[in-house]
């Protein structure tokens, strides 16, 4: 089925899968502390066969973070929310794309080379305006 996990995280107390919604999870961190999670999507083939080509053009997923204030004695209160698009690929399909987009690359001048923007090892949210109380 469709859905998130998380497999572990650095520096945080508590990792739990929500079991009522699988795009949800819940995890208590100390803010004081720089902290990582990563998790997993789950993906059914047919959401990629809906477009021409998604297997190697990605299907995207918006990844939002609504941060809360926890306290034990207090109903949490809400903080702000954070966002950013994923695209998922298909094994084969991430291996064409990958392959395109070097021979793409090594097409281009280093004044065009500059211009795109630098890998990164980790994924940045940017703040965005939340919608709806979850």
């Amino acid at each position: 089925s469709s859905g998130i996990n998380a497999e572990y995280g650095v520096n945080t107390e508590s990792v739990t899968n929500d079991t009522l919604n699988p795009n949800s999870i819940h995890v208590v961190w100390n803010p004081a502390k720089v902290g990582s999670l990563f998790i997993k999507v789950h993906c059914l083939s047919g959401d990629f066969t809906k477009r021409k080509h998604s297997g190697e053009k990605g299907v995207p997923f918006l990844l939002s973070v609504d941060t809360y204030i926890h306290k034990t004695e207090k109903p949490s209160r809400y903080l702000c929310t954070s966002a950013c698009v994923l695209k998922i690929f298909q094994n084969k399909g991430a291996e064409r794309k990958h392959r395109n987009d070097t021979k793409q690359i090594s097409k281009l001048t280093e004044e065009e080379k500059g211009q795109l923007a630098s890998p990164s090892d980790v994924t940045h949210l940017k703040p965005i305006t939340r919608t709806k109380q979850i």
